[in-house]
């Protein structure tokens, strides 16, 4: 075996294990949808991904380390998508705003991330610590910059975490509609000094847009959007 085959052959046994393990994360997705977190098994979870139970542990120790890793996937794209919905701003109002009505949006008229973050029992504390690192960096840019005033920033990022996610559930269950996402959108500005009048303005502001992912996601998809 040359240099070059045995270079190659530890790499496609990565990929095959990358490969199983994508299968347990797309598998866990797809049952949750259908059944909530509460309802499933580990022997469900390796029945829909068509591995051994064996091999399960190889990979996880728990369900919910493996709910944890899915978490952590669906924040990866959710970061990819914020990133490109923001890409040329330089605004911090704008980047807040733009970031707050994509983050609403993903729950708007029943979605697939909609139900899983709020009907299929998972623990939402990782997309709310989330939200707070991303605001708090946002914020902090904003103050930074002179275009936000806060004199409690984690206060009012407390508040922000909270109004987001509590909005975001009232309008993917029909408590609100999809109007409420400027309204909310300009409100949240409101908290960080902008003058009620501009806040509405940068709200109603037109930005980018990305297509909505649908569940499962892929370890690999994530991958070649990176790319």
């Amino acid at each position: 075996m040359d240099s070059t085959e045995a270079a190659a052959k530890p790499n496609r046994t990565s990929r095959r294990k990358q490969k199983t393990k994508d299968k347990l994360l797309k598998a866990i997705q797809i049952l949750v949808l259908e059944r909530g977190l509460n309802e499933i098994s580990i022997n469900d979870i390796t029945e829909q991904a068509d591995v051994g139970l064996g091999t399960f542990y190889n990979y996880f120790d728990s369900k919910e380390s493996l709910i944890q890793a899915t978490s952590e996937l669906l924040l990866a794209y959710y970061h990819q998508d914020i990133d490109a919905v923001t890409e040329g701003l330089t605004d911090p109002a704008e980047i807040m705003a733009a970031s707050i009505m994509h983050t609403l949006s993903k729950a708007v008229d029943g979605t697939q991330w909609g139900k899983f973050i709020f009907e299929s029992n998972v623990p939402i504390e990782a997309y709310a610590m989330n939200m707070r690192m991303r605001g708090m960096r946002d914020i902090r840019r904003g103050i930074d910059e002179g275009r936000f005033e806060a004199d409690e920033p984690e206060i009012i990022l407390s508040m922000f975490t909270g109004f987001a996610l509590a909005v975001a559930g009232d309008v993917y269950f029909g408590f609100l509609p999809k109007t409420a996402i400027v309204k909310s959108t300009a409100k949240i500005l409101t908290l960080l000094g902008i003058k009620e009048e501009a806040a509405k303005e940068i709200a109603q502001k037109k930005y980018p847009t990305v297509k909505p992912v649908e569940l499962p996601i892929s370890v690999f998809d994530l991958e070649q959007d990176e790319a």
